[in-house]
């Protein structure tokens, strides 16, 4: 809540914008509280959804680049199979 700047005390989601998907590149946005700066958020992925598994993958900026308007991008074709499961991991 406190890292994507969310209400803890409100039970919505965050949200993950997709702004597109293509066969080589993925575009997405979300929120980010530019004042939580102890506080990393990175892009994960894996083949099969097994703990061990996830690998952080790199992502550049796009649009503004300011944290809290701006997308990022994910370069798909680093990924082989039919499927790949994403998830945003915060650490401290």
């Amino acid at each position: 809540e406190y890292a994507l700047n969310m209400d803890p005390t409100n039970h919505v989601a965050a949200t993950i914008e997709l702004k597109s998907i293509t066969a080589s590149n993925l575009v997405y946005r979300h929120p980010l509280n530019k004042a939580a700066t102890d506080v990393t958020v990175e892009l994960q992925g894996c083949e099969d959804l097994t703990a061990s598994n996830w690998t952080t993958l790199p992502t550049s900026l796009g649009g503004d680049k300011d944290p809290q308007t701006a997308w990022r991008e994910f370069d798909a074709d680093a990924t082989t199979t039919n499927q790949y499961f994403l998830r945003l991991n915060v650490t401290d």
